[in-house]
Formats: C-alpha cells, sequence, structure tokens
C-alpha cells in the first residue's frame, strides 16, 4: 500500500505563477518508489477558443510519459509541443530529454509568444510580468531501479528587445514529493489536506483532487480524468 507519512508542496511556483489556460497536472511521487501522473482532459484551442477533450498523458517510451501546460499546444501557426516532444528520441533518461526539448523549444516558443503581442496583449505582459508561463511541461519515468520526474516551467523575459524564453528545472527532494503543471494547485491543496484518504485510495484522492481544481476553473479544467502509476512492476492506468 502506498504510504505518506509527509507530503511536500512546492508553494512558491504555485503561489506565483500558473499556466494561461487551465489544465491541471498532478506529479507525486511516493516513499515506495512509485510516480504517478494525472491529469485532466479539457483543451482549449489557442486561437479560436474552442475546446476539446483529450488525453493528456502521452508516452515518450517503454515507462516513460509526459504531459504539458500550455497556450500554444497546438497554433494555426504551426508550433506543436507534441511535435517538438517526438522529435527528441527516445534515447537518454529523463533528465537528459528534459534538456532536449529544452533545447528544441525554446526559439519556437520566443516565436509564438512574439506573435500575440498585438493580439493578446494582456496575456503576453502576463508572460513578461512572470505572473503567467506559456509553457509547463512534466516528464516522468522508471530507470535504474528508481522512479524519476522532472517539471519544467518555461518564463518569458525581453533583453535589449528581443523575447527570451527562460527554463526553470523544478528540484527534486526526496520523496514524497508533490508538484504539477498547469493549474495544479487546488488537485495538490487537496491531496495534501487528505492524506489519510490518499493512502487508502490514491487513485480516488487524486480524482477528487483534479474535481476541486475543476470547480475554481470549470472553464479551463474538466473531466474525464487519467491517472497513471509508473513502478518497478511497470506502468498501470488506475483510472
Amino acid at each position: 500500500m502506498t504510504r505518506l507519512r509527509r507530503l511536500f508542496i512546492f508553494v512558491l511556483p504555485l503561489m506565483l505563477t500558473q499556466c494561461s489556460r487551465g489544465t491541471s497536472v498532478l506529479v507525486i511521487e511516493t516513499e515506495d518508489n512509485a510516480v504517478y501522473l494525472a491529469a485532466d482532459a479539457l483543451q482549449t484551442e489557442s486561437l479560436s477558443g474552442r475546446p476539446h477533450r483529450m488525453c493528456k498523458i502521452l508516452k515518450l517510451d517503454g515507462n516513460a510519459y509526459w504531459a504539458a501546460a500550455s497556450n500554444f499546444y497546438k497554433t494555426n501557426a504551426g508550433f506543436s509541443v507534441e511535435e517538438i516532444v517526438a522529435s527528441l528520441g527516445a534515447e537518454g533518461t529523463i533528465d537528459s530529454r528534459i534538456q532536449r526539448f529544452i533545447a528544441a523549444v525554446r526559439a519556437p516558443l520566443a516565436w509564438q509568444v512574439a506573435l500575440i503581442e498585438e493580439a493578446r496583449p494582456k496575456e503576453y505582459a502576463n508572460y513578461l510580468a512572470h505572473t503567467h508561463t506559456p509553457l509547463e511541461i512534466a516528464f516522468v519515468g522508471f530507470e535504474n531501479g528508481r522512479s524519476r520526474w522532472a517539471v519544467t516551467r518555461f518564463y518569458v523575459k525581453k533583453i535589449m528587445g528581443t523575447l527570451v524564453i527562460d527554463p526553470y528545472i523544478e528540484p527534486r527532494y526526496e520523496p514524497p514529493t508533490t508538484t504539477g503543471v498547469g493549474f495544479w494547485g487546488p488537485a495538490a491543496h487537496h491531496i495534501t489536506g487528505n492524506i489519510s484518504q490518499f493512502n487508502a485510495n490514491p487513485t480516488k484522492t487524486i480524482i477528487k483532487g483534479l474535481q476541486k481544481a475543476a470547480s475554481v476553473d470549470p472553464k479551463g479544467v474538466g473531466g474525464p480524468y487519467a491517472v497513471l502509476r509508473i513502478d518497478a512492476r511497470g506502468h498501470t492506468w488506475t483510472q
């Protein structure tokens, strides 16, 4: 049984930034050497604003998966998070692949953000103020006998008139830990406030957390919800 004697939450990124539009993704590493990746299914198209449902947890390869939150998940201008992830290849560790993703995404993401300066000035200003991020992504997996995860948030800076993407790789601490991407704060708070329920039924507690996020932001977060557990035995879709 999964046991959590304590559950840390990274408060600083949670309180200071969020993705501009919806998506709630949780990453939970437990003391029994497992990692959960959970996500809602509501996705809003960047330009049209039309909502649709999709599975946001996608496979890297083997026992490695990823999920992202972005206003630019796939745009009419040709930017696609999925295509950039697919270009990385299957080689390397979670850490090396997140580094390759950072190298591959910085220039096209900066170009995509620059395109909205006139069309969506408020959103553009939020990126420069670091109150919002244009992209956050989580890679999770199991390697060398250990559960692994990497969460990266991409900030926007302007240096001498040029937009620059500044990635922040969240530090990893000894498990148990809870983090996420997108609008993950309410979901994480639900779990940290109900540890005994998590110990008894992790999946049910995670889903209730995601539902809590949806109740706060019903236009940005919504079901159905997916929950994936990765451990030494492989990966299991628990929901």
